[in-house]
């Protein structure tokens, strides 16, 4: 985590109706609690991909590949979070789905399914492609 003086430095994560270029469909009662629950999770598996806790835990059997197992579990429910959602990018037509996956870099972006060239977007909800 990034941190100075207890000051979280990351920035924000965005909800995905403040994202351009991302749509999605949810009963308006229900919206907002959707989105605050996928940024949740999504800070969730953030913080999961970041943490090392090697030093600190000292059980028998635990591994960074534990912890890897637990990260990729927190990207699942992110996906499914985003799935029941149906967030879709429409730059292009048809729209196409997103994905919370990993980067070559390590970091965790929204990616769309748009062939041949996806698109992406940090979790401030800046376009990266």
């Amino acid at each position: 985590m990034d941190e100075v003086g207890g000051m979280d430095l990351r920035s924000p994560i965005a909800r995905l109706d403040e994202i351009e270029n991302l749509t999605l469909e949810a009963a308006p009662e229900e919206k907002s609690k959707l989105l605050d629950t996928i940024v949740a999770a999504v800070q969730f598996a953030s913080d999961l991909a970041e943490a090392d806790f090697s030093a600190s835990v000292q059980l028998p059997g635990f591994s960074g590949r534990s912890l890897s197992l637990a990260t990729t579990m927190a990207m699942q429910s992110v996906n499914a979070l985003l799935a029941a959602a149906s967030v879709k990018c429409n730059i292009q037509y048809p729209e196409a789905e997103i994905q919370e996956v990993m980067d070559s870099a390590g970091d965790m972006i929204y990616r769309c399914d748009h062939q041949p060239a996806p698109h992406e977007w940090d979790h401030a909800g800046h376009r990266r492609k």
